[in-house]
């Protein structure tokens, strides 16, 4: 891996933990994108962690992915009174890495959950974004988007009042993606979702 690879997968780590599930840890992204100064701060907080890490992870190899039917395996079946279709599943090479992945709809009358589990074998370009964005937050009269950390796993996530729609993208032991997106839901029912999953049988496949 080149050294500005490595650079951006230290980054892409930074604040993500690698233990069990906390569903009772929650916390919210603390710096207000509409402060200037404590967002250069927080950047240069994580570029002064990153420095450091970078030297380890330069020869960092790509990671072998998990089978994508033992993806699908993982996703849950419908909660009482939901319907869903049948999970898909896939595996994409792009370069030196590869990714594996599946997706499961849900639906409830007028609401709509769907799932989706990547694992991204630690690719620093899938990595870093939702990394990044998990110390900020943005919120309005219309809704919200912040950084969010679930037990150990940092993430983001969003909601949209007026089209009461969202989604939380959870980076899972430092390797997998989880992304629960939601119309015509209410403003907690991701988390909802989120406590459903079997987060801890994710982490154990890395």
């Amino acid at each position: 891996m080149g050294k500005a690879a490595a650079m951006m997968a230290v980054v892409g780590m930074v604040a993500l933990g690698c233990g069990g599930r906390s569903s009772e840890q929650v916390r919210e992204g603390q710096v207000d994108v509409n402060d200037p100064m404590a967002v250069m701060g927080e950047l240069g907080r994580l570029g002064e962690q990153a420095e450091q890490l970078a030297r380890d992870l330069e020869n960092a190899e790509p990671i072998t992915p998990v089978a994508f039917g033992d993806l699908v395996a993982w996703l849950p079946a419908p909660p009482s009174g939901w319907e869903a279709d049948e999970p898909t599943g896939s595996s994409t090479t792009m370069g030196e890495w590869s990714v594996s992945q599946a997706e499961r709809r849900y639906t409830q009358g007028e609401m709509t959950i769907r799932i989706s589990v990547m694992d991204s074998t630690a690719n620093p370009s899938l990595m870093l974004p939702i990394t990044m964005a998990s110390a900020f937050k943005q919120e309005s009269t219309t809704g919200f988007e912040r950084g969010i950390t679930l037990g150990s796993h940092v993430g983001v996530e969003k909601y949209d009042r007026p089209s009461q729609s969202g989604s939380l993208m959870v980076l899972v032991n430092r390797r997998f993606v989880v992304d629960i997106q939601g119309q015509g839901i209410g403003e907690t029912q991701l988390r909802e979702w989120w406590d459903r999953l079997d987060i801890e049988g994710l982490a154990a496949k890395s």
